[in-house]
């Protein structure tokens, strides 16, 4: 025996077909009748006769707002059905969010998917007032263990997967405390995240959004890495607690030159002579740093020479010898400013074994551009907050931030998965989907 899919879907199916009939009605319907009704009585100055008409419309999309939830508890109803699920899935458990996470977990196992939704995150900007310098960055890469949303459970099977969880919104990160005002170390500011106003309920017939989000910290206050920011060489052009791949002096510097550290005083440097292939160095992390199935953020500060003809730059953290996260910048593009990179990753579920985080400089078989530079700062590796389904960390600037310094992006959700819309709204969770239109589950179940 197992679940039967086909006919779970199919009824789930009949009630997600109909909400999603009925959220049509107050957004486009009833609004046009009473604006045709209105305009016409206001063109000859009588209001009379429609006053109260308005209330009435707005009580007719609050019945149609409470037959969607019923619709929607009768699809809860089909789910906790004890012999055709609760039995085949092997649980006791009979609350609705269990019974929808042991679903998901199934799906898994049984390799089943419904349409996936897109979500599109816009460009992070600045405020055009900021005093800082930093960077704000966003991810939609999704962990095992950290809530993705307001009310969405966390999910092992998240892990490594792309969210489908967000509305369509605007989220705001503004500076709420720094080292000015607030006593805070210099680069470690607290930030607040800010959605539009969060609705009213899964079906609202308003404008959808998150709400207020939690309080962060930049990830300069993350020590997962030691001397990330390389402020100490006890060893003149070693840096401390990095091993080297190349000679200090010769192809690693520490450079206190102005313009050529991005925070502090001091930077790491990167120096090619036109015989070497590759400079690098590396650190062995604790494992007690990493937490299984968790997300986290390699963030770092990197700029080069002018004219770099050969050697790109690779950033990464491994664990043993694959690479969890790792960002690389060919050699052409390497920026002759100081500019923020991240590359997202999750830890495995497995203890981890051996993790390093390394500094790559390699001409892939050929020699390093001779006498060509880059340099490295403010190296972090960082927990990832989250917040209306996508991820976001802060990374200060050679600028300290200030209170009421700000960034904003945009969110967009195509709703295109039907089934994964009403699982969102409804059940608060995300089922395993597929983009390629090859889904087990047809949205046509609900169409």
């Amino acid at each position: 025996m197992a679940i039967d899919y086909q006919d779970l879907f199919t009824n789930i199916g009949k009630c997600v077909k109909h909400i999603n009939l009925y959220a049509l009605y107050p957004s486009l319907s009833f609004d046009t009748h009473f604006n045709e009704i209105r305009e016409s009585f206001e063109a000859q100055d009588i209001v009379e006769p429609i006053q109260g008409l308005l209330g009435d419309y707005t009580s007719l999309k609050q019945a149609l707002v409470s037959i969607q939830e019923s619709l929607a508890r009768i699809a809860d109803a089909r789910l906790l059905d004890r012999t055709s699920i609760l039995n085949e899935l092997d649980t006791d458990l009979t609350d609705r969010d269990s019974i929808v996470a042991e679903l998901i977990r199934q799906m898994v196992s049984d390799s089943e998917s419904v349409d996936a939704s897109t979500v599109t995150v816009g460009t992070v900007t600045a405020a055009s007032g900021n005093v800082g310098t930093g960077n704000v960055a966003v991810t939609l890469l999704m962990d095992g263990v950290t809530s993705p949303a307001s009310g969405v459970a966390a999910h092992p099977k998240y892990a490594g997967v792309t969210s489908e969880l967000a509305c369509a919104e605007t989220i705001t990160i503004v500076c709420i405390a720094d080292s000015h005002t607030d006593g805070l170390t210099a680069g470690q500011e607290q930030f607040a995240i800010h959605g539009e106003v969060l609705n009213q309920g899964p079906f609202d017939y308003r404008s959808e959004g998150s709400g207020s989000g939690p309080t962060i910290q930049t990830v300069d206050v993350s020590t997962v890495i030691t001397n990330g920011d390389f402020e100490t060489f006890t060893v003149a052009n070693t840096p401390d607690s990095w091993t080297l791949s190349g000679t200090a002096g010769t192809h690693i510097f520490s450079d206190a030159t102005a313009g050529n550290f991005h925070r502090g005083a001091k930077a790491l440097k990167f120096t090619g002579n036109g015989v070497v292939p590759n400079i690098s160095v590396s650190q062995d992390i604790s494992d007690a740093g990493l937490t299984p199935l968790r997300g986290y953020v390699l963030s770092f500060w990197m700029k080069g020479s002018a004219s770099i003809a050969d050697g790109d730059v690779t950033v990464q953290v491994f664990n043993d010898l694959s690479a969890m996260g790792s960002k690389t910048i060919a050699a052409a593009s390497i920026p002759t400013t100081w500019t923020h990179y991240t590359a997202f990753f999750v830890t495995p579920a497995t203890t981890l074994v051996s993790p390093y985080v390394q500094l790559l400089w390699d001409a892939g078989g050929g020699t390093i551009t001779n006498a060509k530079s880059v340099w490295f700062d403010d190296v972090r590796i960082a927990e990832v907050p989250w917040h209306g389904g996508v991820g976001i960390i802060a990374s200060a600037g050679g600028t300290d931030f200030v209170r009421g310094d700000r960034f904003t992006f945009t969110l967009a959700n195509n709703g295109a998965g039907v089934f994964q819309e009403f699982t969102r709204k409804w059940w608060r969770a995300q089922l395993p989907s597929n983009t390629g239109g090859t889904e087990t589950i047809a949205d046509s179940l609900a169409t």
